[in-house]
């Protein structure tokens, strides 16, 4: 299992082309000020290119933008090349671009560039992980988001990737908050196959999170391995939520498509036919 990426965030963007079918001339689309946009990001007026930044039709110039970033965009995702990103105009456009080939060639200096605070986040958590540089987590700290309440979120979700791609259970300790710590345990011994991590498991307050249990770090590792009798280490549990056995007997029934392990399970009759659906 790769380390769960840091994935809590996602970016959406939609870019404007103009395109041209084959046998076509190309035939500029008159506007009210006979402003037209072509696709080398300028606007012709009268047969002359003209800047975006100097059309007044306010329509005209957005279009000149919008295929203006568009042909910076490419360039510097085929080229690497960050300069290119700077260039470019609306600035949502623009972070994403910097996101895009700051991951894309490790340079985290570049991620300083975005103003996203939760790209910037983004950025640095994922290059933190292509390179195993656990420094990069501590740069969220360092972002202002502005009063948004994410960067716990963000920062355990880095020491968890790292601690994963390096089974290095030690970076886990570097977070303060013990259900972090315990979930990023949970998620290295789920990538080593090692049960024994789960007993080191800190302690949490199970009133303020009733679902966890050590017994979710032993269905981890059974489903990665596919080792089933690491669930029959699974005792009775106060959670009201989930019957942490027979959902281990699940996940690795459906894991290994076999069907003799969902007959494990003993209290949920739902639980036993998902896994027998799921081990088909």
């Amino acid at each position: 299992m790769k380390g769960p990426i840091l994935a809590v965030i996602c970016i959406f963007l939609l870019f404007g082309c103009a395109t041209q079918q084959p046998g076509q001339t190309n035939q500029p689309n008159t506007t009210s000020n006979s402003l037209v946009e072509n696709k080398t990001g300028l606007t012709v007026e009268n047969g002359t290119s003209i800047p975006c930044e100097k059309i007044t039709n306010r329509t005209a110039q957005e279009h000149c933008f919008e295929a203006q970033d568009q042909k910076y965009y490419d360039n510097a995702t085929a080229n690497n090349d960050i300069s290119q990103c700077g260039l470019i105009h609306f600035q949502p456009t623009k972070d994403y671009c910097y996101v895009f080939v700051s991951i894309a060639t490790n340079d985290s200096d570049s991620c300083s560039k975005i103003q996203n605070p939760l790209n910037v986040a983004y950025c640095y958590g994922n290059i933190s992980v292509n390179t195993k540089d656990v420094s990069l987590c501590e740069k969220i700290k360092s972002i202002n988001f502005g009063g948004l309440r994410a960067e716990s979120e963000l920062l355990s979700g880095c020491y968890v990737s790292i601690a994963a791609a390096t089974k290095n259970i030690s970076v886990c300790d570097m977070d303060n908050d013990n259900y972090s710590i315990a979930s990023c345990y949970a998620e290295v011994a789920a990538e080593m196959h090692d049960v024994s991590i789960c007993d080191r498991l800190p302690a949490v307050d199970r009133k303020k999170y009733p679902g966890f249990s050590k017994w979710s770090c032993y269905d981890k590792v059974a489903k990665n391995s596919g080792d089933a009798s690491i669930c029959d280490r699974i005792e009775s549990d106060d959670s009201p939520l989930i019957d942490w056995k027979d959902q281990c007997f699940m996940h690795v029934g459906i894991a290994k498509k076999d069907a003799s392990i969902c007959n494990k399970i003993q209290n949920s009759e739902m639980l036993k036919e998902v896994c027998n659906q799921g081990a088909q």
